[in-house]
């Protein structure tokens, strides 16, 4: 967790011997990409935006806008949960593909 702490990531960083994965809660993309950029993290957390946004792949690529993450919805407790939030739609159909369904499992040969 950081928590704008940048003396201490800067101390880290190059003592880190294997992936960093900063996570920045609250702070927008452009912020977290820069942490990238600049070699400050490896990988940056997306937890609440991930949540929100079910596509959130498809929404960066398409420069589309952000559902705005609410944590009363996270992990169930109401009616409402993280599987409530919308889709973008892009060109009239979903910007998701239905989830990949796999073949059923043979058993091993021999057994």
């Amino acid at each position: 967790m950081h928590a704008g702490d940048e003396e201490l990531v800067g101390t880290l960083r190059p003592l880190w011997p294997t992936t960093l994965i900063l996570n920045r809660a609250g702070t927008d993309l452009p912020t977290r990409a820069t942490n990238i950029d600049h070699g400050t993290a490896d990988l940056v957390s997306v937890g609440a935006l991930a949540l929100a946004n079910p596509d959130l792949v498809e929404r960066l690529r398409s420069d589309a806008p952000l559902n705005t993450p609410d944590p009363a919805t996270f992990y169930g407790g109401g009616v409402a949960d993280c599987t409530d939030y919308p889709t973008h739609t892009v060109r009239g159909t979903a910007s998701c593909p239905p989830p990949h369904t796999a073949p059923p499992l043979r058993p091993a040969r021999g057994r």
